[in-house]
């Protein structure tokens, strides 16, 4: 296994967090819908695959404001890289080792996934506050350092589309994406893209999403692999179970589903 090496130029600590929280900091590099580990394959490209090596340990969701170059959000941190969510989608950055470094790495935003055609007024909120905080003294200029930041179990966009909320969390160190479509909602509103790909095609066996892409910087090549997509109603008290896989179109990927009833409401994972 290929671990992600760690970024020298960040020191991020942690305070007032549970016994052996610090472990969060060895989780690896992440990415929609799950918690993704890195493997080298026999042919040298680093395969993205839904598995975590710290499964017992939830994931922590930092808010931003005034941070670096992008928009306000949330964060989620490890050694191996850094995912921002923002209001147009989530930005996935990789460690890379400038020609000579060996242990000197730097980060290179690798991969976007952009929210088509949503809602540009959506809010994100952080959901379950969790007992700890952050400080994070990244840089030499001590106005950019932030301390005492809150964590949070998860997140929620909340109406990215209409009648649609998108909900983050990540239980036992994987992180998870809930399509949450209300009632007489269209979820065929819900269309993603990623910038940044070199290719996006669906297994054929499993129905997961593999995205390819080269990282420029050091011309490595990644493939990341979505887990195919779960859906169901809760009608009744009872878990109804819908038809669901990923379709392209282009550049675009939505959800395809069976039949459903568009009275009750629907989750999509």
């Amino acid at each position: 296994m290929v671990k992600i090496d760690s970024v020298s130029r960040q020191r991020i600590t942690l305070t007032k967090l549970l016994p052996f929280v610090i472990l969060w900091l060895l989780i690896p590099l992440i990415t929609q819908p799950n918690l993704l580990s890195s493997l080298r394959s026999s042919e040298q490209t680093k395969q993205f695959e839904v598995q975590g090596t710290a499964k017992s340990m939830p994931l922590a969701f930092v808010p931003y404001e005034s941070f670096i170059d992008t928009p306000a959000g949330f964060s989620v941190r490890s050694l191996g890289g850094t995912l921002f969510f923002t209001q147009a989608g989530v930005d996935f950055s990789l460690p890379y080792y400038p020609e000579g470094s060996k242990h000197s790495a730097s980060l290179a935003n690798a991969l976007s996934i952009r929210f088509d055609g949503a809602n540009p007024y959506s809010t994100i909120e952080g959901i379950d506050p969790m007992v700890g905080t952050i400080s994070d003294f990244t840089g030499n200029d001590p106005t950019q350092w932030q301390t005492d930041l809150p964590t949070f179990a998860g997140i929620t966009y909340f109406d990215l589309y209409p009648g649609i909320d998108l909900y983050y969390d990540g239980p036992q160190g994987r992180l998870k994406s809930t399509y949450v479509v209300a009632p007489n909602a269209d979820p065929s509103r819900i269309v993603w893209s990623y910038a940044g790909a070199d290719e996006v095609r669906i297994d054929a066996q499993t129905g997961d999403l593999l995205v390819s892409l080269v990282l420029d910087e050091s011309e490595e090549r990644y493939q990341l692999r979505e887990q195919a997509p779960v859906a169901w109603q809760d009608i009744h008290g009872r878990q109804v179970p819908v038809e669901a896989e990923y379709a392209i179109t282009g550049q675009h990927i939505t959800f395809s589903l069976g039949d459903y009833n568009p009275a009750y409401g629907l989750r999509i994972f």
